[in-house]
């Protein structure tokens, strides 16, 4: 089994395998509003995050990968939980609401992000770019 510590700068350690998996199981899903560098400080995801193992030990398949996860409590039972990537599909208003979320951190009104998400769900990509440039 591979051991990883956080020796990541303070830019890539909060995108990490380990710091990620910490943050989800200490606070739920990771959100960008949620996101900044003052997460770099959150004591009990760091800790966590020094007890994320990583073993790798799947196929590298294209696409979502399939993940495995065991939880080892300190009283010695421990739970697996095995991700089927097929549990990952979003409906549309889902996948809306993420792009809204996203594009709420950009200095676009809300007339331009609606006029970008219907270039893209026209098909037109390179015009959603322009109109969010």
């Amino acid at each position: 089994m591979l051991r990883l510590t956080l020796r990541h700068s303070a830019g890539t350690t909060k995108y990490s395998v380990p710091f990620m998996t910490a943050y989800a199981l200490v606070h739920g899903a990771p959100v960008l509003d949620r996101m900044d560098d003052r997460v770099l400080g959150d004591e009990a995801v760091l800790a966590l995050a020094q007890r994320v193992a990583i073993t790798e030990n799947l196929p590298d398949n294209p696409g979502h990968p399939l993940a495995e996860l065991t939880l080892h409590a300190g009283d010695g039972a421990s739970r697996h939980y095995v991700f089927d990537p097929m549990s990952l599909k979003i409906d549309e208003q889902g996948i809306r609401s993420k792009f809204e979320q996203c594009c709420a951190y950009s200095s676009r009104d809300g007339a331009v992000v609606e006029q970008a998400w219907n270039a893209i769900m026209q098909g037109r990509i390179a015009q959603a770019l322009a109109v969010l440039e």
